[in-house]
């Protein structure tokens, strides 16, 4: 794990949290949403990156999330 990794956390049926891969791997986030942006009921991943652009990880609903690809914005 590196310092611009962002990690989810599993908990698993014990109670205690588990890390599992890195969601977003080395990539310096300045903001992170997580919500629901597609409308599939899952976990999505928002990042703006350091150069500010939007990037969007939709949620496969298993932890694990799908390519980052560049999210549209609209003002």
């Amino acid at each position: 794990m590196d310092s611009g990794d962002l990690m989810v956390w599993i908990r698993g049926p014990d109670g205690a949290f588990r890390p599992k891969k890195p969601a977003v791997r080395n990539r310096t986030p300045t903001g992170t949403v997580v919500g629901d942006f597609t409308g599939d009921g899952r976990a999505d991943i928002l990042v703006r990156d350091a150069d500010g652009t939007p990037k969007l990880r939709t949620g496969r609903g298993d932890a694990t999330f799908d390519d980052p690809r560049t999210a549209p914005v609209r003002r």
